[in-house]
């Protein structure tokens, strides 16, 4: 009896060449797992809120770090991709093929860039249109893992946002352009004509934000021109135009101080990007469906956009379209078990922003398609 019990307790374990997963065995071995599959949920959703309003910068880098983060968690790259390269290998082949993996990798985030700016520029000033991207591994039709990434749309008055330094320069140009004045128009007649080129001034200095330390015209302690020179018959407002005119050398600490405060304000919000990213990255390293290490796989990759699209490295795919369409409607699937979504080992990864309504549904499905990119990306090893 215990020899049998023993023989009992032996026999389910798998033989040792399945050690890695790689080889068939292994693989129907791991399938036959069954009770493991059992207490895994037929579709995980998590949600992201974030403080920032989503601009292209942000919304590229989120969505090469969530693409990043789905291949890495599923076993299609041993290290995150910046790493991959540094990585030795003697292997002549697995060199090779880290090199693809590489280039492709990188073709795909410069599409999908592309993409997304093409998707913002033709969804006119309407932004309440959701960012949907999907990836697989395998085909639509039989993939082994699916993610759908989905997050608000880009926000135009981002885009359309002039530099800062130019806003900041605004205020140094604008005085230096202006004509010099009449010296034989009437002291009276030259305040009434000189109105519109103080109040250009005025508004350009009010209206330009001061930024820590910057210069600000007319408000330095030591005038630049003393009460006793200048012309007595020049009104005040005129005198301000000269002033701002004889100034001309303060233009020079002012663009290097600008240009300092440019960069820390980049640097703040790069901070501010990586603190999304790490919790896109956070979420997405808690999902239970993605703690599986499968096969190495072809990865495709799906955006859904108006019809209207039309970019390089993206083409249509309609036979994909009812598959995807069932996918981003999955709060309204009445029963995940019965439907293809159970068999898509699916997670959805939603990013939210903080005091603001989600994007309402759209209703007019039929203005949009799913486009398929045309590169290809391989896992490896």
């Amino acid at each position: 009896m215990s020899h049998d019990a023993n023989s009992a307790e032996y026999q389910p374990l798998a033989p040792l060449n399945t050690l890695g997963g790689r080889t068939p065995h292994g693989l129907k071995s791991r399938k036959a797992n069954k009770p493991l599959k059992e207490n895994k949920p037929a579709m995980e959703v998590c949600d992201v809120t974030l403080d920032e309003v989503v601009d292209l910068e942000l919304a590229g880098r989120l969505t090469a770090t969530a693409i990043e983060q789905f291949l890495f968690f599923l076993n299609q790259v041993p290290f995150p991709v910046s790493r991959l390269a540094k990585l030795p290998t003697s292997n002549d082949k697995n060199r090779r093929l880290r090199n693809d993996f590489i280039n492709a990798h990188k073709k795909l985030l410069q599409d999908m860039r592309s993409g997304l700016s093409t998707l913002s520029s033709i969804s006119g000033e309407d932004s309440s249109h959701a960012i949907q991207v999907v990836i697989t591994l395998g085909s639509i039709m039989m993939p082994r893992a699916t993610m759908l990434f989905q997050m608000p749309g880009i926000e135009k008055d981002l885009t359309k946002r002039p530099p800062i330094v130019e806003n900041q320069l605004s205020g140094v140009t604008i005085p230096g352009d202006e004509p010099p004045p009449d010296s034989d128009s009437d002291p009276e007649d030259g305040s009434s004509s000189s109105g519109n080129p103080a109040n250009t001034v005025k508004e350009s200095t009010v209206s330009t934000p001061a930024i820590g330390s910057v210069f600000v015209p007319f408000q330095d302690t030591d005038p630049v021109i003393g009460p006793s020179e200048g012309s007595p018959s020049t009104p005040p407002a005129r005198r301000k135009v000269l002033t701002g005119r004889r100034s001309g050398l303060s233009n020079v600490p002012r663009t290097s101080e600008v240009a300092d405060e440019n960069q820390t304000s980049k640097a703040r919000l790069d901070k501010r990007f990586r603190t999304a990213e790490r919790d896109l990255t956070m979420a997405i390293s808690n999902l239970d469906l993605l703690t599986d290490e499968i096969e190495l796989s072809k990865v495709y990759v799906y955006l859904r956009a108006p019809r209207t699209f039309e970019l390089d490295g993206w083409h249509p795919r309609p036979s994909a379209a009812k598959v995807l369409d069932t996918l981003i409607r999955y709060p309204q699937v009445d029963s995940l078990a019965s439907s293809k979504l159970a068999k898509m080992n699916a997670s959805v990864v939603n990013v939210k922003l903080a005091n603001k309504d989600p994007p309402q549904e759209d209703h007019h499905a039929g203005d949009y398609l799913w486009l398929e990119w045309d590169g290809k990306l391989m896992g490896v090893e």
